[in-house]
């Protein structure tokens, strides 16, 4: 009997783990500790470009229309920009890269709501279930 209760417990922690390891690769590949998703608004409902550095005068390497929702990851100082938001020198990345004036973002806040580029976001210090895989086998660390 003690090794049927094993076996099943032992399925059954096999089984969250899989689970909890399948929810959270959805996620974890799609985001970075920090990023955020914030809505373009140019009130004209044009695009909004896409530059290489913070700059207006930058290469432009893509465009995002009005609407659009986009990930930013973090933030520079740069050129400063008057857009839908005001006047601002702030410039928000975007994950594959590029940066767009945060100026025609709507961030629902005035200040900076992703990390400045190139600091650490740090993550939860505790975290109530760490799994670590090691050759097949999963161990929980509590």
């Amino acid at each position: 009997m003690r090794t049927s209760i094993t076996a099943t417990a032992s399925l059954t922690v096999a089984s969250l783990a899989g689970s909890v390891l399948t929810a959270a690769a959805g996620h974890a590949a799609a985001r970075v500790p920090g990023d955020r998703t914030v809505t373009v608004n140019t009130v004209t409902g044009e695009h909004v470009n896409v530059r290489a550095e913070p700059s207006a005068t930058s290469k432009v390497v893509g465009r995002r229309r009005d609407g659009q929702r986009v990930t930013i990851v973090c933030h520079k100082v740069g050129d400063e920009v008057t857009g839908t938001y005001g006047t601002s020198k702030v410039w928000d990345m975007l994950p594959g890269g590029g940066y767009v004036a945060e100026a025609y973002l709507d961030t629902g806040r005035g200040d900076p709501v992703v990390p400045e580029c190139g600091r650490a976001v740090h993550e939860p210090r505790h975290r109530a279930l760490a799994p670590r895989i090691h050759a097949g086998f999963t161990s929980y660390h509590w």
